[in-house]
């Protein structure tokens, strides 16, 4: 079997006709994969790689709202649904805290979820799935009782118009799922944080957006040097203004002097050519706390190595920092002080 490699190029639209492949049928029968899901009184959604692909973000928002789902985001696709929106449960990790929803779950509708999403963990739920990519599920990670293949935004638009207005689930359910992430996260922390402070480390956050805010007041009390990567991993769209990134950018300009903020990854947080909307973001955070800032390349680049590269993203800094003495902070005497590096003159030769 010769596998499909993905396309950068822009799909062919899809029509209901030829949206739907199924193992055991025809094309025509697209009209089962939209009873399945009808027929599920507790369906949630996965959201992967191909919703950034194909842009399909408003397309995604509608089918769960229209048949009120919960949707977790792969860490490849963070932020594909609003963070704060009711149906948002987060990350999916493949983790024990997602059963709380997954658990109860009687169909997993996987929305362009790729092999690079699953994060090398095994396949772990037995619940039926419908997936919709816009390659077939060659791969075999997890099983598809049906598949709808094709560019994935018109395919959740066609699906959307075909499906009935529901609420399978309560809206409160998501929210209260992230709070029980956030206590779990906070408590797990206090306990890391004063280990790490015995043996002489500093902590280091990769959390999505709307937990780096929950957590602030948190980590605005920790007595050791934190980073925060992706700068918090705010979703540029969102821009300077949103009420996190100001709460993040005022710890970093007037807390204890513990937390800083790591220029990395920018491409998990924004979708815009040339990642032109991290730029007001990247200069708020130097204008506030030019002290407080590291770079790094977060090479490989995983899942996005063939459409961004380090010099690039290196490449970004002096647009954003255009002085030689701010860079040099960012890249030399910030982390000499945050990782404990001899400067130049202290040196072995």
């Amino acid at each position: 079997m010769t596998l499909k490699p993905v396309s950068d190029k822009q799909l062919a639209p899809v029509s209901i006709l030829r949206a739907a492949r199924m193992y055991c049928g025809e094309p025509a029968e697209f009209s089962k994969a939209v009873q399945r899901i009808q027929e599920a009184s507790s369906p949630v959604i996965i959201a992967g790689m191909g919703v950034r692909w194909d842009k399909a973000y408003p397309q995604l928002q509608s089918l769960a709202e229209k048949i009120g789902a919960p949707v977790f985001c792969t860490p490849k696709a963070k932020g594909a649904l609003p963070e704060n929106h009711p149906y948002s449960a987060g990350v999916f990790i493949g983790g024990k805290l997602e059963m709380d929803i997954l658990g109860k779950a009687d169909l997993i509708v996987g929305v362009g979820l790729d092999p690079a999403d699953m994060l090398a963990k095994p396949w772990k739920y037995s619940q039926p799935m419908v997936t919709i990519d816009r390659v077939s599920n060659y791969n075999e990670i997890y099983h598809s009782e049906m598949e709808l293949v094709g560019n994935v935004a018109e395919i959740l638009t066609v699906l959307t118009e075909a499906l009935p207005a529901d609420h399978k689930w309560d809206e409160t359910v998501a929210p209260c799922y992230r709070q029980k992430v956030y206590n779990a996260l906070a408590m797990r922390t206090k306990g890391l944080a004063a280990r790490c402070a015995e043996i002489g480390w500093h902590l280091d956050f990769l959390l999505p957006g709307w937990l780096t805010n929950e957590l602030l007041d948190a980590l605005g009390k920790l007595k050791l040097d934190f980073t925060c990567a992706h700068m918090g991993m705010f979703l540029a769209r969102d821009g300077v203004g949103q009420p996190g990134f100001q709460r993040f950018l005022e710890l970093l300009k007037h807390g204890a002097g513990h937390c800083y903020a790591k220029f990395t990854g920018i491409y998990r947080m924004s979708v815009a050519p040339g990642f032109a909307d991290v730029a007001p973001m990247a200069r708020a955070l130097i204008e506030a706390a030019p002290d407080r800032l590291i770079w790094g390349s977060d090479f490989p680049h995983l899942s996005f190595a063939d459409r961004v590269s380090s010099v690039e993203l290196f490449n970004l800094l002096g647009r954003w920092a255009p002085d030689d003495e701010t860079r040099r902070k960012i890249l030399v005497s910030n982390p000499q002080r945050l990782f404990g590096f001899a400067s130049g003159k202290e040196a072995k030769p």
